[in-house]
């Protein structure tokens, strides 16, 4: 995920990002655990495991000044 030409800024924008998917990831996949059962918990399991997933790979867009608006 890091690069060797990541400065400080990119690093911590890189870590908010992941951090960020991850704890809705969690907060997906808990309410998906309480609600076992209910219909429409398959879909926050989905929700939960796609946030968890993507908060490892690194974000391609606004970073390293190449932000395409």
């Amino acid at each position: 995920m890091w690069r060797t030409s990541d400065t400080k800024n990119t690093k911590l924008a890189i870590l908010f990002q992941s951090l960020l998917r991850w704890l809705f990831g969690i907060v997906f996949l808990t309410i998906a655990y309480f609600d076992y059962g209910k219909d429409g918990w398959w879909i926050l399991l989905l929700f939960g495991t796609a946030f968890m997933v993507t908060g490892f790979l690194r974000p391609k867009r606004c970073i390293e000044d190449t932000c395409s608006k």
